[in-house]
């Protein structure tokens, strides 16, 4: 059912939205969203710091509804808040946005932010924008094992062979976890190049049981593709 438009003119609706008290703000912000009119954006990018949290997620939905691309980089910000009224919502809306978000994430990857880094890197990996492959490559080897982890899973998506050699070199990486990803990603990637990293890891003693049957997996599955394609 389509939302009604609501009955307040634009100005009334902006006043609601300083309003003292929270229930009238989050409602201000959900017809914001629901009139659709940009000129509420300065307001509503305001709102993103509201003290209620309702309000705040209310913003984030009205900010998509109105998809103005002036309201990515304060979107950004939010993508990292604890609270997944907040987070998620304002994933799922600079996602929507598509490649213009493609910047201001590129930004976001070399914030000194771990978690901005981390989140920046999987919404990065979904936009499947092939822009994204130098720069992911370059965080393979973040000091964080979340980012790198994020990245690993982002150049899986991008399926861009650029990524084969550096994906290798995770292979060896302390984090059995990242390991596993970096194995899958290869297996996906359809190079020959990565058939010899993966026997060699298939080898080392003391492997765990989950990662020898990745790796197993993905090297079958490479393999498989290898010989459909000679």
């Amino acid at each position: 059912m389509a939302a009604k438009k609501p009955q307040q003119s634009l100005q009334a609706l902006l006043h609601d939205l300083t309003n003292p008290d929270y229930r009238v703000r989050r409602n201000a912000a959900r017809d914001l969203g629901y009139l659709g009119d940009r000129r509420a954006l300065d307001a509503l990018v305001v709102a993103l710091k509201d003290k209620t949290v309702t309000v705040r997620s209310r913003a984030i939905v009205a900010l998509r509804r109105i998809a103005d691309p002036r309201a990515i980089e304060p979107l950004v910000h939010q993508i990292t808040d604890p609270r997944c009224h907040i987070h998620r919502p304002a994933y799922e809306t600079l996602l929507s946005f598509g490649v213009a978000a493609l910047p201001a994430l590129l930004q976001a990857l070399q914030d000194s932010n771990a978690k901005l880094r981390a989140v920046a890197a999987h919404a990065l990996g979904e936009l499947r924008d092939p822009r994204a492959v130098e720069p992911l490559l370059q965080v393979l080897g973040d000091p964080v094992p979340h980012v790198r982890k994020n990245a690993t899973i982002a150049l899986r998506l991008l399926k861009d062979r650029r990524a084969v050699e550096p994906l290798i070199t995770r292979l060896d990486d302390p984090d059995p976890d990242i390991c596993i990803l970096a194995a899958l990603a290869l297996g996906d990637l359809g190079d020959r190049r990565a058939i010899a990293p993966l026997e060699s890891l298939l080898a080392k003693p003391y492997q765990s049981a989950t990662t020898y049957e990745m790796v197993t997996r993905s090297l079958q599955r490479l393999r498989t593709y290898l010989e459909q394609q000679a």
